[in-house]
């Protein structure tokens, strides 16, 4: 059964391998998903992940799909444009899957500051199911994009208002992570995912 319409909520991910924190929306709150999409759940952060340090990339596998994220460089200056791509193959042995989740974006990303305090898990639910067809060996990329949601009056507002206007990745000097994050069934309802992939890379924004 498909998740009840609610109010939608933000999971901070916690570091040093504490637990995500739930946090359910009330009065206020902006909620802010590109390409159309429309705020209204978000998943379960994921307790593990396989990370890249300090740039180039790193894949995660299971018996049908492999996920990868990549960025270019390890240092980036501040406000430079950040290009980051995630990259999603089917390995299994079908010709073609279809892929049906309950992201717009089968693939969708996380943003955290190491060392900072600045976190959002992203995806955008929209609580109906969206198919993607994928074909045996052919990798689908697939470039960062930009969803989630923040309170108005949080401190770190001012920061995420700018971060969401812009549709490129800029960031401020610091240590980061960026994690690429995978939950969908093949050949079933999206309700039934049983594939879940999580990827992360880190970098440093210099001066």
């Amino acid at each position: 059964m498909l998740p009840r319409p609610a109010e939608w909520e933000v999971e901070h991910a916690r570091r040093r391998g504490r637990f995500p924190l739930a946090r359910r929306a009330a009065p206020g709150v902006v909620g802010v998903a590109l390409l159309g999409a429309i705020v209204l759940g978000a998943t379960r952060l994921w307790p593990t992940m396989s990370i890249a340090l300090f740039g180039s990339g790193t894949t995660v596998r299971d018996d049908e799909l492999a996920l990868s994220i990549e960025v270019p460089n390890r240092i980036f200056r501040a406000d430079e444009p950040i290009p980051i791509t995630a990259t999603l193959t089917y390995i299994g042995q079908a010709d073609t899957v279809t892929l049906s989740s309950l992201y717009p974006d089968v693939v969708y990303f996380s943003l955290e500051q190491l060392d900072g305090p600045l976190d959002t898990s992203g995806g955008a639910n929209r609580l109906i199911c969206h198919d993607s067809l994928l074909h045996r060996a052919v990798a689908q990329s697939i470039p960062f994009r930009k969803a989630g949601g923040y309170e108005a009056s949080e401190s770190e507002a001012p920061f995420w208002a700018a971060y969401y206007s812009d549709p490129l990745l800029r960031l401020p000097t610091g240590s980061w992570r960026v994690g690429a994050h995978l939950r969908t069934a093949i050949d079933d309802d999206c309700s039934k995912a049983n594939h879940s992939l999580d990827t992360a890379v880190d970098f440093s924004v210099g001066p």
